[in-house]
């Protein structure tokens, strides 16, 4: 039972970055439903938080090059809901404590930092040499 209960956890995440409109997706009206029932499933919070989990620690191991639009586009969904919403800023990692998070690894370890990652002046994107056309 733990383990379907393991797979059933990564697979929402897997629906929710699939498009909607196709076969593995996530339909909207079964997402809308599946959050209306949060305050009458005490355990149905743990599957939408690791989905924001999981979502969060693929979209952390991406660059600009990759695909990362359908974690955008899952993430544009939850928040659609106040009830994932909340969720989400309650969360452990969407705001550490500096001591446990330091500044540098911010866009890595807090739970939002992997959406604002994405940028083309990642480091490994744009080569050193370009800013020197700029400046003397």
């Amino acid at each position: 039972m733990h383990d379907s209960n393991d797979r059933a956890l990564v697979l929402l995440a897997d629906r929710l970055q699939t498009d909607a409109d196709e076969d593995r997706g996530l339909p909207q009206e079964f997402l809308d439903d599946l959050v209306n029932r949060l305050q009458d499933s005490p355990g149905l919070d743990q599957y939408f938080q690791e989905a924001l989990r999981t979502l969060s620690s693929r979209l952390s191991e991406m660059s600009m090059t990759d695909n990362y639009k359908p974690f955008i586009t899952a993430l544009g969904r939850l928040m659609h809901h106040k009830p994932i919403i909340s969720m989400l800023i309650n969360l452990p990692e969407f705001l550490p404590p500096p001591e446990a998070v330091p500044a540098n690894l911010l866009e890595k370890k807090t739970i939002l930092g992997p959406y604002f990652q994405i940028s083309p002046l990642q480091v490994f994107l744009v080569p050193p040499l370009s800013f020197r056309i700029l400046g003397p």
